[in-house]
């Protein structure tokens, strides 16, 4: 605890690192109190190890991580929707004059911070309240191996569902 009696809490972002850098990020952004609202995962077959089902809150979720292709310099390279949370593999690539809005404080304003801010809050109107928890985690992809890799474990992610940190029932 600090003088303030707040708990410390851990810095989430690689300290010195500009998240304006265009490079390869892995995302994971959580429900507010795991709440397994996004989708449901049942066991399948051996060629279908997992059949991942979304909700109605999954269905709008998946709408809006589509509709990001359109967001300025932000390739959405692979994502899943798991029922309490996201998993996004994205690229990137951006210019200097791109300057969206968010209401996310800086030095978090990176363009990263405001992507996932907006793309929380418009999932958030349309479905009339918050369902997110506050901030979300990221890795810095930092050669191939870790994008293949990533990549890997985002496709197999619901196949092991009942093994992930994330997992309740």
């Amino acid at each position: 605890m600090n003088d303030n009696r707040r708990p410390y809490r851990k810095p989430m972002r690689m300290s010195g690192y500009d998240y304006n850098t265009n490079n390869r990020y892995f995302l994971t952004f959580c429900t507010e109190r795991r709440q397994c609202i996004l989708s449901t995962i049942k066991p399948g077959d051996v060629f279908n190890p997992a059949i991942l089902t979304l909700t109605e809150i999954g269905t709008i979720v998946d709408s809006y991580i589509k509709s990001s292709e359109n967001v300025q310099g932000i390739t959405i390279d692979h994502y899943v929707i798991m029922p309490n949370h996201v998993h996004i593999l994205l690229t990137l690539i951006h210019d200097e004059t791109y300057n969206g809005s968010s209401r996310a404080p800086t030095p978090t304003n990176s363009v990263i911070a405001r992507f996932i801010s907006g793309l929380k809050r418009l999932i958030n109107r349309e479905i009339g309240h918050n369902i997110w928890q506050r901030g979300y985690y990221d890795h810095i992809i930092r050669n191939e191996d870790d994008y293949r890799n990533t990549w890997l474990y985002i496709s197999n992610n619901p196949a092991h569902w009942a093994e992930d940190q994330y997992f309740q029932t």
